[in-house]
């Protein structure tokens, strides 16, 4: 019986839908199309207490849209109008063109838009031109138009389109916000991608580019080749930002990683492979475990050997402190760099502190 509850209640649901009044009212909205059907599929009488339930809401929303009048429908839809503007513009500030102007509002009301100044702003919203710089904000009226059936209203919005500015303005704008787009990873000490370098700015800046060393870097940006090791990748881009008459430059220095072999990758992690330790330890003080890399930067691995595995076992991981009396005992660490084909080792003496009780 659950079962047969179950299917009911997603009958009377599907019923209840927006099909439904529109059926009805073809009816007169007298009953609700298919009831006397329904009525028989209830088993017993919680399923029809169910069905009346569900009709009964029908009944009182079918009655309250059968009321609403035209005139009730454009209100609503007057009440609920608004513009959609372009960008972070407001009412108050309009520099560019609405994002959108509303044909259809509330309750299907159909809604026509006239300008006041359509040389500038027209009927559906598109900015043609702003005041010149300088000569002022200018106000333009915009008229919504309302119809739902036999009944009309209008609404009227006021915003101000401001005036436009400089060339040098813009030029300053565009100056101020430009930054080339490095890749992921990349930064501008340590390029190995191309790189995106903007050819436009927000306020209509046109932006061109010129590399130090189109060799390293082309001008567009879009072909980056990486120098051998041990020589420079230093290059200075420069952007000239253009907006009608009024002009600047921009620029930014970057550096292009160098190419390495695997032996000079190995050399490059040798060099700055160092020991670390914990607290206040140090090469002739130890007391806890050693901090050993197992990856150079530059992709080298690294094996560490212990001279005295038993105060210090291979990897570091732990320290075991000589007995209170024997002393201190020094270990030497062997590091084993290598990539490849290629391999480097590294050596670091260290003190381990003899246990004090």
């Amino acid at each position: 019986m659950k079962t047969k509850t179950l299917a009911l209640v997603t009958a009377g649901t599907l019923l209840f839908g927006a099909a439904v009044p529109a059926a009805a009212s073809a009816q007169g909205g007298a009953k609700l199309p298919g009831w006397e059907a329904h009525q028989k599929l209830a088993g017993n009488d919680k399923s029809r207490q169910m069905l009346e339930k569900f009709y009964e809401q029908w009944k009182k929303s079918h009655k309250q849209n059968a009321k609403k009048t035209d005139a009730a429908r454009v209100a609503e839809a007057k009440a609920a109008l608004a513009i959609d503007f372009g960008g972070k513009d407001t009412a108050a500030s309009v520099t560019v063109s609405f994002d959108k102007l509303p044909k259809t509002g509330k309750n299907g009301t159909k809604i026509a838009w006239q300008s006041g100044n359509p040389s500038v702003l027209t009927n559906e919203g598109k900015l043609l031109s702003r005041p010149a710089a300088g000569s002022g904000d200018l106000k333009v009226v915009l008229i919504a138009v309302l119809t739902h059936g036999t009944a009309q209203d209008y609404k009227v919005f006021e915003v101000t389109v401001k005036a436009d500015i400089s060339d040098a303005q813009k030029v300053a704008l565009d100056k101020a916000a430009l930054k080339p787009v490095f890749a992921k990873g990349d930064s501008a000490s340590s390029v190995t991608k191309p790189i995106g370098l903007p050819t436009k700015g927000a306020n209509g800046s046109t932006i061109v580019w010129y590399s130090s060393s189109p060799a390293l870097i082309s001008n567009d940006g879009k072909t980056v080749n990486r120098p051998a090791y041990g020589a420079s990748g230093t290059v200075l881009l420069n952007a000239v930002i253009t907006n009608g008459r009024a002009s600047d430059t921009l620029s930014f220095t970057v550096t292009v990683l160098p190419v390495m072999t695997e032996a000079q990758k190995v050399a490059a992690d040798k060099a700055a492979l160092a020991v670390g330790f914990t607290g206040t330890d140090n090469a002739s003080s130890v007391t806890r475990e050693l901090k050993l890399p197992s990856q150079g930067e530059n992709g080298s691995r690294i094996l560490w050997l212990s001279s005295n595995t038993s105060v210090i076992p291979n990897g570091g991981k732990t320290v075991i402190r000589p007995a209170a009396g024997t002393g201190d005992q020094a270990v030497t660490l062997t590091a084993i760099l290598w990539n490849e084909q290629a391999s480097e080792t590294k050596t670091f003496t260290v003190v381990v502190k003899q246990k004090t009780n």
